[in-house]
Order: C-alpha cells, then sequence, then structure tokens
C-alpha cells in the first residue's frame, strides 16, 4: 500500500511538472498545425479558437469541421492560455477569420483568480493581434451557466452577464460581428437549457450545437463579407471604445475628439497626441466625433 501511494504521488508530480513546463499546452495542436500548413491553402480557412465548448463541438459534430473550419480549443483553458497560443494555433494557419470563445474558465478560477477586466483585456489583445495580422475577428458571448461542478463556490451568472455586455459593446466597437449563445439557449434561471445540455449545467450537447452553428455561420458569412460595423472603421487612424466609466482611445496621429450626449450636448472635448488615453466619463451612451468619422460609444 505505502508503495503504491509513493507511486501515486510521483506520478502527479510528473503530471504537475509536465503541465508546468507547457502551461499553454503550445504542444497540443503542434503535429495537426504542421500538417495543416502542408496542404494546400485555403483563403477560406477560419479557426475556432476557445476552450472545452469549441473542442466538444468537434468531437460531438465532427461533420461541422469537415471543411474549412479548424477546431482549436482545449478543455479546460482560460483567456492567458488561450492568448499564449494564439500565434502558433492561429495566426500562423493564415485563416480568413477567426471565432474567438472564451473566458467561462477564467470566471470559474481554473488557472487562478481572475478579474473580468483580465478577461477583458486578454479577448481584446487576441482581437487585436488578429486585426493586424489581416485576419477578420468574430466574438463570442459565453453560453449561460449556473454553476461550475469542478468550482462548486463559484456561482458564474453576473459574471457571465457582465462579461458578455463588455464583449458586445467591444464587438460593435471595432465591426465585429458577435454571436449571441446566450439568450437562445439561457433558462429564466440564468443557467444553460437542460434541453440543451449534456447534463454538466456548461457544456452543450448535440441538440445545443445544432442550435450554435448557424448563429456562428451567419457570423462567420458576415465577417467575410466585412459587414461589420462600417461606420466606426471610417477613420483607421483612431480607435475609440468604451469600458467600465471610461471612453478608451487609441490614436496613431494627433487627433480631436469631441463627445455629445444623444440629445446633442457636447459634454468634452480632447485634443489627443498620438498614442492610449484613457476618458472618464460617467455611465451612458455617447456620440464621439473625430476628426473623420463619429460613432456611438456606451460606458457602463
Amino acid at each position: 500500500m505505502k508503495k503504491i501511494l509513493i507511486l501515486s504521488v510521483l506520478l502527479q508530480a510528473l503530471t504537475l511538472s509536465a503541465f508546468a513546463q507547457d502551461w499553454a499546452e503550445l504542444a497540443r495542436y503542434q503535429e495537426a498545425n504542421q500538417a495543416l500548413l502542408a496542404g494546400e491553402e485555403d483563403p477560406s480557412r477560419v479557426v475556432f479558437m476557445g476552450n472545452s465548448i469549441f473542442e466538444r463541438w468537434e468531437s460531438t459534430c465532427p461533420e461541422f469541421f469537415a471543411g474549412s473550419y479548424v477546431c482549436r480549443g482545449i478543455s479546460g483553458q482560460t483567456t492567458p492560455q488561450m492568448l499564449i497560443r494564439f500565434k502558433q494555433d492561429v495566426v500562423h494557419l493564415n485563416p480568413s477569420v477567426v471565432v474567438i470563445l472564451g473566458g467561462t474558465n477564467d470566471i470559474a478560477g481554473n488557472t487562478g483568480p481572475s478579474t473580468l477586466e483580465m478577461i477583458e483585456d486578454n479577448l481584446s489583445s487576441m482581437a487585436e493581434i488578429a486585426t493586424a495580422n489581416g485576419i477578420k475577428v468574430v466574438m463570442c458571448q459565453l453560453l449561460p451557466a449556473y454553476s461550475y461542478g469542478w468550482a462548486p463556490d463559484v456561482d458564474p451568472r453576473q459574471d457571465i452577464i457582465d462579461l458578455n455586455q463588455w464583449i458586445k459593446e467591444y464587438a460593435d466597437a471595432h465591426g465585429y460581428p458577435c454571436v449571441d449563445f446566450y439568450t437562445p439557449m439561457v433558462n429564466p434561471f440564468k443557467a444553460l437549457k437542460v434541453e440543451y445540455s449534456v447534463g454538466d449545467g456548461v457544456h452543450p450537447n448535440e441538440a445545443g450545437y445544432a442550435v450554435m452553428a448557424p448563429l456562428v455561420d451567419a457570423a462567420i458569412e458576415q465577417a467575410m463579407a466585412g459587414s461589420g460595423i462600417a461606420a466606426q472603421a471610417a477613420d483607421p487612424g483612431i480607435e475609440i471604445w468604451g469600458g467600465k466609466s471610461v471612453i478608451h482611445v487609441k490614436t496613431q496621429a494627433a487627433d480631436h475628439l469631441s463627445i455629445y450626449t444623444p440629445d446633442g450636448v457636447c459634454v468634452a472635448e480632447y485634443d489627443l497626441p498620438a498614442g492610449i488615453s484613457n476618458l472618464n466619463m460617467a455611465p451612458g451612451t455617447y456620440l464621439v466625433k473625430s476628426l473623420k468619422s463619429t460613432r456611438k460609444i456606451q460606458v457602463r
């Protein structure tokens, strides 16, 4: 018995050591990536970057990924892990579109405590890397979950709602299509509908994926057609998006901003140097006018 216990401890230690050496699981898709790149270039390739929701999608509905769709989901992963492997598992595959879904494992605390702001930073960083490499972005809102079986002390319901709100606002502000997986799959208790769950209240079954498929297909078509929110891409020298009581501005050159309430009252004007500025604003809806474009921003 003592030998068995010692062996068990050693095996656990080896497993933890291996995980620590490849924390982001970069080895998971290395061979698959090499095989994909050895084949013919696919101009309509779409990479699904995410966690077990995407990984299980491929195993549950392999026909969905039989064409140009490529799954790069890893069970249990958090957004910092996804960010580390984003260039390897997305950018280097030269897709036309990336579909990004992540955050629920962060809320569960899979790789340690995480704030919503930390998740938002990681999601936006992935989107920025994709955009900088000419890859069109589709953002996905999280599926509902009442609780996590592996983290019973966590109540994720409000965090999921808040993160989904940010994802929608961020996608809208940057002209990215946004897939709402939450609304059609949630029940009155802010949980995943029983008919769409494998039984754990977190992962969808085949019926759940049947709901998700046309939603993401439509968003991918929209991204490929370049039909995000075109008016918000009118000024390539400036990016503006809303956040928690802050308007974030990134400029490539000096610019001037005027900020108006919906009824046309100018509440602020700024002369901005090149770089990033964070402008403190009261929560609400604003019209933000730069030298070349006007867009609506929601600050919460």
